[in-house]
């Protein structure tokens, strides 16, 4: 990865933290990582390139953090505790990063990022759900396998938040090894009771959701399509005009309240591209139309 790359992933992780997506410029991101807004287009297409890049980057970052420290580790149960601890370790050393992704993994952006995500929570919940069979074995443990891997990831969760808002708890291999006793209480307690698991048809099953199952946004699939169409004209025009007027007309349509006037000025230098028609008039019908009818 080449080192502006870096900066821009680092800075707009950062901003994305602070400001999230929707409210964050190019032209910010460009600032924070002492580059022009031109050069940011070097190493990415839009904004949401930008995102994908910082969950790719930060999720391999901690993920080979967490298989380097099991490879030398036998005992199952003494691999799983310090692998959770490295991962509490960097989840504490990337915060922002966390706090990004928590305020961001609910916006299906596009359908790329929205699956990235949903893998990002299917190999997670592969990961806990594997090291409690490899750690109490499957005969023991299979039928309660996907009740004890969500109540972990429950706890993790919540681990999670207390460092994050809290700076607690202070001591992680503690932490770790906590969730751990924990979830061999919860399995004995199963195994004394009789009690049926919740969860068991989805034992083999992917806990995610498909993104592509989602009941489609309106509104999200007008701005993808518009991101394709910016990304498009980045690579085959040499046109700054086209790409400055989609680029504004994209971050004021992401806003909270789009300014009417700015969209129908931008909407309005896109009037000589005959091919763009058709988005041009279902901009104005879906953002004009709507923001008439609510007054």
């Amino acid at each position: 990865m080449k080192e502006k790359e870096k900066w821009l992933i680092e800075a707009g992780m950062k901003l994305f933290a602070r400001k999230g997506v929707l409210a964050t410029s190019i032209q910010e991101i460009a600032t924070e990582s002492g580059i022009s807004k031109g050069a940011f287009y070097l190493y990415f297409d839009s904004k949401e390139d930008l995102l994908l890049a910082i969950f790719r980057y930060y999720y391999d970052l901690i993920n080979t953090k967490v298989h380097e420290v099991g490879q030398h580790i036998t005992d199952p149960k003494e691999r799983f505790i310090r692998q959770l601890q490295v991962q509490l370790e960097e989840i504490e050393k990337h915060k922002e990063f966390i706090v990004m992704h928590a305020r961001e993994h609910a916006i299906p952006f596009n359908q790329e990022i929205a699956e990235f995500v949903f893998t990002m929570r299917d190999e997670m919940f592969t990961f806990f759900r594997n090291h409690l069979i490899h750690m109490f074995g499957e005969e023991r443990v299979q039928s309660y396998a996907t009740d004890l891997t969500l109540l972990m990831q429950g706890m993790m969760q919540v681990f999670c938040e207390m460092m994050l808002l809290h700076n607690k708890p202070s001591d992680l291999g503690e932490a770790a090894a906590y969730m751990v006793q924990r979830i061999e209480h919860l399995l004995e307690g199963f195994e004394r009771s009789g009690d049926k698991p919740i969860f068991e048809s989805y034992s083999n099953n992917s806990m995610c959701l498909s993104y592509a199952a989602a009941p489609a946004d309106p509104k999200q699939q007008l701005l993808q399509e518009l991101h394709t169409i910016a990304k498009e004209a980045s690579h085959t025009a040499n046109d700054d005009h086209l790409r400055i007027t989609l680029d504004v007309l994209i971050e004021e349509l992401t806003a909270n309240e789009p300014r009417l006037p700015l969209v129908e000025g931008m909407l309005y230098n896109l009037r000589n591209y005959e091919t763009l028609a058709p988005i041009i008039e279902k901009v104005r019908n879906h953002f004009c139309t709507s923001s008439d009818s609510s007054k």
